[in-house]
């Protein structure tokens, strides 16, 4: 398996707290049958800003300490960025890391209690440089995960949805994991990621323990895709596979199906 977004890097934001515990992440990340994780460290504007080029040093610098200790785990380059208006401008800038540094898709984390008026203008404003942005968790997002209409325009319009592999094992709550696999069953998401930030429990890696949940709720064919076939196009660079995203029903839509 390939998961697309992990705080494994010991780089200053709320993730792996020393080197050794980025080494023991990987150690884990290897065990549960990962052989490849972005590192995906916290781009907050004016608060939290890691260059592109010490998170690819980084990368660099432990791949060849997992090697070392026989570690069959290949960190890959990348940033969770906090959604701004200023994203675009950051990107021509050269201050936002893609995913494995491809120039294609970039992680684009949302608040949890809000949605910003800016957002549907950066991820257009992101597709024009040629760039596909995937929304973080959006399940998590108080907003969506009551009314997930806005993120169905936004997966009309190109934007990719990974869902975490926490949220989908209840570490958030009840309503969040419903409506995680109601984005999934409505052909929303294309990723699901583990999203951890230590070497074990709730924050963990979790892939393995999500497999057989969504092989439950879709299908086998569908959970490859989803952990494995999607996670592998963004590696190479390639486009990924898209099912037509199902309309949900909401507020009066759904009151008139019943």
């Amino acid at each position: 398996m390939i998961d697309i977004h992990a705080h494994i890097l010991y780089c200053g934001d709320d993730g792996a707290a020393s080197s050794e515990e980025t080494l023991k992440m990987g150690e884990e990340f290897a065990k549960t049958g990962v052989t490849h994780v972005f590192a995906t460290p916290h781009f907050i504007r004016g608060t939290l800003e890691i260059a592109p080029e010490r998170i690819i040093a980084l990368t660099e610098e432990y791949n060849c300490l997992l090697k070392s200790q026989n570690i069959n785990l290949t960190i890959l380059p990348g940033m969770e960025v906090e959604i701004c208006h200023e994203i675009p401008g950051l990107y021509k800038e050269g201050k936002l890391l893609t995913l494995n540094n491809m120039g294609k898709h970039l992680l684009i984390e949302l608040p949890f209690h809000f949605l910003p008026p800016f957002t549907d203008q950066v991820l257009y404003e992101l597709k024009l440089l040629g760039i596909t942005p995937i929304l973080a968790h959006p399940e998590r997002n108080h907003v969506l995960c009551h009314n997930p209409e806005p993120l169905w325009e936004m997966v009309h319009k190109g934007v990719l949805v990974q869902v975490n592999g926490g949220s989908l094992l209840g570490f958030f709550g009840s309503r969040v994991k419903k409506r995680a696999l109601s984005l999934i069953k409505s052909n929303l998401v294309h990723f699901i990621a583990g999203d951890a930030h230590r070497a074990y429990g709730e924050r963990g890696p979790c892939l393995h323990l999500v497999h057989p949940i969504l092989i439950k709720a879709v299908g086998e064919e569908k959970a490859e895709v989803l952990l494995k076939y999607n996670p592998k196009a963004i590696l190479e660079g390639k486009n990924v596979l898209k099912w037509e995203p199902k309309q949900p029903k909401t507020g009066l839509a759904r009151f008139f199906h019943r």
